[in-house]
């Protein structure tokens, strides 16, 4: 196997430029490419976890395998973005441009995709079952339990890195509670049956049903619901 290298943001954006393409295995966690033509990479097998790629072009990046946890995509171009088996957990990808993006095998696990047009992804096998397309889609338990497992991590990362995660997750709730206030019930599935952080198709009771993975487990009320997953409000 190739040998894991250490590099930093600015050393693989000087060796982008030197025409190099070719960054697999590599560590470079805790930072930012925001705003950079990064189109072409190669970061498969990398570990980029709590990276920030918004307003990139990472048209044709190759983020096979990666662990991507925490990072943020959004507004980003995702156009033949190839994110096959890439663990993308709790990461950001609002507002991103998606045409023939490649997320077979992916854990979607607890990712926001708010504003995207997830027609044009390859998502085979990957893990959906809490995703969120539309701030209406988060629930109080969904948030409640993004939030501990963030305060989990407060002793385990940088104290500003927690900031910056703590900062970006309480302002997308702040959105969705919002949207709950408006009474958004429009919100978009792209018809991927029961998805979101709780979202539930229309022949269902939401009031009466807890679904995880588009199975449905047990009922809401007497608080019956379990403390890893989300449920329908």
């Amino acid at each position: 196997m190739k040998e894991r290298r250490r590099l930093s943001p600015g050393e693989i954006i000087d060796l982008y430029k030197k025409g190099e393409r070719d960054f697999s295995n590599v560590e470079c966690t805790s930072n930012d490419f925001i705003g950079i033509d990064l189109s072409g990479i190669n970061f498969s097998n990398s570990n980029l976890e709590y990276s920030g790629f918004e307003e990139s072009n990472l048209t044709g990046a190759n983020f096979t395998n990666c662990n991507l946890q925490w990072s943020s995509f959004r507004h980003s171009n995702l156009t033949k973005t190839n994110f096959t088996g890439a663990d993308l957990s709790y990461a950001l990808l609002n507002d991103a441009i998606f045409e023939n993006t490649i997320l077979r095998k992916a854990n979607l696990s607890w990712v926001l995709m708010f504003n995207v047009n997830l027609h044009a992804a390859d998502i085979t096998d990957a893990n959906i079952a809490t995703i969120a397309t539309h701030p209406s889609q988060i629930t109080e338990a969904g948030s409640a339990i993004v939030q501990e497992r963030l305060l989990r991590m407060k002793h385990k990362l940088p104290y500003d890195l927690w900031l910056v995660l703590k900062s970006s997750v309480n302002k997308h709730m702040y959105e969705a509670q919002k949207a709950q206030r408006l009474n958004l019930s429009g919100a978009r599935s792209y018809e991927l049956g029961k998805v979101g952080y709780g979202s539930h198709t229309g022949s269902d009771t939401p009031s009466d049903h807890v679904y995880v993975g588009g199975n449905l487990t047990y009922g809401v009320r007497g608080n019956a619901y379990k403390r890893d997953n989300a449920y329908v409000r």
